[in-house]
Formats: structure tokens, C-alpha cells, sequence
């Protein structure tokens, strides 16, 4: 879930195995230090947070990139990746841009889901990009 301001936008896995499970994974090597009126004190924080099996081999593995936030589906060989089905709550309208975006509005305030850049990795460790769209 995302707060923008007064609205909530809900990205949903519709299909996706209620019971998959969390890791965090790759700490950071000093905590979060905490301040609020509930609590104050350290919070270790994660590089990444994994959620395994969201569907028959496939994983979905969420993580930072200065101010925002990425996922990934990581797909196990011989899964189907076409069970991934993902839906907005809470947006207003869904477009798509010209470049293959997904832009996901809330009143006056727009997200952007960017063309998926899909790939995979051969047996050398290589990137064979694989065409994909919203």
C-alpha cells in the first residue's frame, strides 16, 4: 500500500497465494533509528524484502532505488508467468503512455508504473531481454 497525500493506492497480486512468505533479506549494518509517540529506539532495516512462491515458482522481491520503490518477479524455470495479474486499488483511472507506461492517476496525483523490462538469464550468466508490455 502507498500513501499519497489523503488517498491510498493498493497494489493487489490478484491470484497470488495468501499464505506466500516474507524475507527480508540483505540488512543494512546500522538500524533505523525510530521517533514517534509509540515507540523510539532502532528498527533494523532491509535492502530487500522477498515474498516467496506469490505464485507456482515465482517470487516477487521489492526493494528502494533512491526515492523509489521497485519489484521484481523473479520466475523459477518452467513456471508460468502469465498467472501474474496486478491490480490497482484505489486509482482513479489506469492509461497507458505513449512509451509503454502505466500510469496509474489518483486525482491530481499520477503514478508510474514503467514498461516492464523483462530478461533471461542463460546458462553464462548472460541477459537475453524478452519483449514484454502492460
Amino acid at each position: 500500500m502507498f500513501q499519497l497525500g489523503e488517498r491510498t493506492l493498493a497494489l493487489r497480486l490478484l491470484g497470488a497465494d495468501p499464505h506466500a512468505t516474507f524475507e527480508a533479506v540483505l540488512p543494512y549494518s546500522v538500524p533505523t533509528q525510530y521517533f514517534t509517540a509509540a515507540y523510539r529506539g532502532p528498527v533494523q532495516s532491509y535492502r530487500r524484502l522477498r515474498r516467496h512462491q506469490v505464485y507456482p515458482g515465482v517470487d516477487v522481491v521489492f526493494y528502494g532505488t533512491g526515492e523509489n520503490l521497485e519489484y521484481d518477479f523473479e520466475i523459477a524455470a518452467g513456471a508460468d508467468p502469465s498467472r501474474i495479474r496486478l491490480r490497482f486499488d484505489g486509482a482513479d483511472r489506469l492509461r497507458m503512455a505513449l512509451n509503454g507506461d502505466l500510469m496509474v492517476d489518483l486525482g491530481s496525483q499520477t503514478v508510474t508504473q514503467r514498461l516492464p523490462v523483462v530478461y533471461q538469464v542463460t546458462g553464462n550468466g548472460q541477459r537475453t531481454p524478452v519483449h514484454a508490455e502492460y
